[in-house]
C-alpha cells in the first residue's frame, strides 16, 4: 500500500495541515520540536487506530482545541500505474473545508468536517473520480470531547474491521534498541503485536487468556481455590504458544539474512544467516530446567526453545532448544507443579506471560554482549523481519516509518541501510540532521517543518 496524502486539523501542533507523498521516500527535516514526529504519528494513528506515544487521545488535540481531525488518502498495491496526485476539488472534505478559506475565517469546528464528510464522497485519481471498485480509499478519523470517529469511503467503521483495510505499518523509533537491551516485556509485546498483525484470531486467545489470568491472579491473592481457572489458562496458553512458534519459525527465515544485508557480511549460506542472528523463545519457570525440559519433549517435533530457569545452575543452554508448544495436560501438570510458588508469590508464576525473546547475534545473546551499534542494527532485523512476513501474507508492502533512528549508525551500516529501504515500500524518515540521508536519497520528496507547518523543499 502507498499513501498518497495526509491533511490534519487541530492535531498536535498543526492547526491545518495538507501533504502529498512520495510513493517511494519521503525526508522531513527540521529542528526538534516543529513537528517531525508528530506527522509520523498521526499516519501511524490512521493506520492503527492508536498513538505509539500516547494512550490518552485528549493529547494529540492541539492546545486550546476540542478535537482534531485527521484524512487519510492510501492506495492498494492493485491500483492503476502511474497515479497523479489527488484531485482537491473533487471532494467534500478537501483541503478547502478541513481548513479556514481565508485568514480571517473561523476555522471550522470538528462537528461541521463530520456532518459535511457525510455526504457521497469519490476517491479520485487524476481528474476521474474513482469507481466503487478502485482500491483508492479514504480514511476520515475524528476525535470531539472524547468521542472518536472513524469512517472509510464514508462509511462508519468500528475498530476491529477497519484494521483489516487499513494500510500495515512498520515503525522505528529510537526506543527500539530497547527491544535487544530491554526488559522481557517489551519484547513480549513487540512479538504479541507483530504476531497480531498477521493473525487478527491471535488477539482473541490473548484476551481470553490475559482475562483468566487475572481472574486466577485475584483468586490467588484473595486466598480463594484458583484451580478452577487452570483448564481456560491452559488452552489459551497452548494457543498463544502455537501462534508464538510458527511466528518465531517464520521470522528465523529472514533476520539472518536481513542483519548480514545491513552489516554487509552476507553469506550465500542459510545456516551462516542464523548463525549471524536468530531469535529463540525462553519458557521462564521456577522449577529446575531438567525437571521442566521433561515436559517438552516431543521426538516428532523439530526444536525451537529452551526452558529458562530462575536457577541458572539448572538452567538449559538455549543453544539446545526444546519446542515450546507442550500437550494439554502437561500444561496442566506444570500449572500444578507451580501452584506453591503461585501462592507464595500472589501470583501465576508460569505461562506466556513470563516469558521471553532471546535475539542472539553470532551464536551469543545480544543481551550484555551486542554494543550499542549492534543492538540498533539488532532491532532493524527484528522489524524488517516483520516487514518481510507481513508482505509475503498479504502480497503488499507495509509502509515503513523511521523516527530519528539514525545517529548511532556508522556511514557503511547507514548506506546498507538506506539501500535495503530503497525501493522496497513506501517510506517516510525524519531526521534533524538531513545531511546524514541527503546522499542516499535518489527516489522521493524531501519536506522541511517550522512554524507549525511542512513544505517540500526538494524532490529527486
Amino acid at each position: 500500500m502507498n499513501i498518497n496524502r495526509v491533511q490534519l486539523y487541530q492535531f498536535r501542533n498543526y492547526e491545518k495541515l495538507d501533504v502529498s507523498l512520495s510513493p517511494h521516500l519521503n525526508l522531513i527535516t527540521g529542528v526538534n520540536g516543529t513537528g517531525k514526529t508528530n506527522l509520523l504519528e498521526a499516519i501511524y494513528m490512521a493506520s492503527r487506530l492508536r498513538s505509539f506515544r500516547s494512550a490518552n487521545m485528549q493529547t494529540l488535540v492541539r492546545h486550546g482545541q476540542t478535537g482534531f481531525s485527521l484524512q487519510m488518502d492510501f492506495l492498494t498495491q492493485s491500483s492503476p500505474p502511474n497515479l497523479q496526485p489527488l484531485n482537491r476539488h473533487s471532494s467534500n472534505l478537501h483541503s478547502s473545508n478541513l481548513h479556514s478559506p481565508n485568514p480571517q475565517s473561523k476555522p471550522k469546528s470538528i462537528n461541521q468536517i463530520n456532518s459535511q464528510s457525510s455526504a457521497k464522497t469519490s476517491i479520485p485519481y487524476s481528474k476521474t473520480p474513482v469507481k466503487e471498485h478502485s482500491p483508492a480509499t479514504r480514511l476520515v478519523l475524528s476525535f470531539h470531547k472524547g468521542v472518536k470517529t472513524l469512517k472509510i469511503n464514508d462509511q462508519i467503521r468500528t475498530p476491529s474491521t477497519a484494521l483489516k483495510e487499513t494500510p500495515r505499518i512498520i515503525l522505528f523509533t529510537i526506543d527500539d534498541i530497547l527491544l535487544v537491551q530491554g526488559s522481557a516485556s517489551l519484547r513480549r509485546t513487540f512479538m504479541d503485536q507483530a504476531i497480531m498483525q498477521h493473525y487478527p484470531e491471535y488477539n482473541t486467545a490473548l484476551e481470553t487468556y490475559t482475562k483468566a489470568l487475572r481472574n486466577r491472579n485475584k483468586d490467588i491473592k484473595q486466598r480463594k481455590s484458583f484451580r478452577t481457572w487452570d483448564k481456560l489458562l491452559a488452552r489459551a496458553g497452548i494457543e498463544l504458544l502455537a501462534w508464538r512458534e510458527k511466528f518465531i519459525r517464520s521470522l528465523n527465515k529472514h533476520i539472518g539474512i536481513i542483519f548480514q544485508d545491513l552489516t554487509g557480511t552476507a553469506s550465500p549460506s542459510t545456516m551462516s544467516a542464523m548463525s549471524a542472528m536468530a531469535v529463540t523463545y525462553a519458557i521462564t519457570s521456577k522449577l529446575p530446567a531438567t525437571k521442566i525440559a521433561d515436559y517438552y519433549r516431543n521426538p516428532t517435533r523439530t526444536p525451537l526453545a529452551a526452558p529458562a530457569s530462575s536457577n541458572t545452575k539448572n538452567s538449559i543452554p538455549f543453544t539446545t532448544p526444546k519446542p515450546i508448544v507442550p500437550a494439554y495436560e502437561d500444561y496442566l501438570a506444570l500449572l500444578t507443579a507451580h501452584s506453591e510458588h503461585d501462592k507464595r508469590r500472589g501470583y501465576t508464576v508460569f505461562g506466556p506471560h513470563s516469558d521471553d525473546l532471546i535475539i542472539t547475534i553470532r551464536n551469543r545473546p545480544a543481551l550484555g554482549y551486542a554494543s550499542q551499534g549492534e543492538s540498533r542494527i539488532l532491532a532493524y532485523a527484528l522489524k524488517f523481519g516483520i516487514f518481510k512476513l507481513l508482505q509475503h501474507r498479504f502480497k503488499t508492502s507495509p509502509v515503513l516509518l523511521l523516527d530519528d533512528t539514525f545517529a548511532e549508525l556508522d556511514n557503511a551500516k547507514l548506506q546498507n541501510l538506506m539501500k535495503w529501504i530503497s525501493n522496497r515500500a513506501q517510506a517516510l524518515l525524519t531526521c534533524a540532521q538531513p545531511q546524514l540521508l541527503l546522499p542516499y536519497l535518489h527516489n522521493g520528496i524531501v519536506f522541511k517543518t517550522a512554524h507549525n507547518n511542512i513544505t517540500r523543499i526538494k524532490q529527486s
